[in-house]
């Protein structure tokens, strides 16, 4: 659902910018981050604009391995870890993607330091922010509209299940 809009604004608004990246996509897991990098590495390579993907799962994933991708893909944990050690630079940053925002976002708040994630990631600048969750409590939407003050909600009925082949 936001690999495609991440991947037609990289392709179509290129800044000359310093070795970054410009999109970001947190997941909950290791597991997802596989499989969500796998999918966006196939659908960046059939664009006429070259964009290099690349997935953080846990610390063993060294910098260099990430330094040049544009789109990076990466657990919740390990944006934290790295935006504070210095290893992932957000000067670039113009988009950021939060799967399960409502469990990221919301549900760690509680237990979570003082300065939240979406800080740390707005630290160079003013990142559009595209939030993903299956399910959104009241309590929840209260929390993200608060914190997002300018979000708009998108929501759908139905099942929508895309297939690559």
């Amino acid at each position: 659902m936001y690999l495609l809009p991440l991947l037609e604004r990289l392709a179509n608004e290129r800044q000359p910018l310093p070795p970054s990246p410009e999109a970001l996509a947190i997941l909950p897991t290791p597991e997802l981050v596989v499989q969500v990098s796998s999918i966006a590495e196939r659908l960046a390579a059939s664009l006429p604009e070259q964009i290099t993907v690349a997935r953080i799962t846990g610390p063993q994933t060294v910098p260099s391995s990430f330094a040049d991708a544009r789109l990076i893909i990466a657990t919740a944990e390990q944006v934290w870890q790295r935006t504070r050690d210095g290893t992932l630079s957000t000067a670039a940053l113009r988009c950021v993607a939060i799967d399960e925002a409502d469990a990221l976002l919301c549900e760690r708040a509680a237990d979570g330091p003082e300065e939240t994630l979406e800080d740390a990631l707005r630290a160079h600048g003013r990142p559009q922010f595209l939030l993903a969750t299956a399910t959104l409590s009241d309590a929840h939407e209260e929390m993200l509209m608060r914190r997002f003050t300018q979000a708009q909600r998108v929501s759908h009925t139905g099942v929508l299940v895309p297939t690559l082949r």
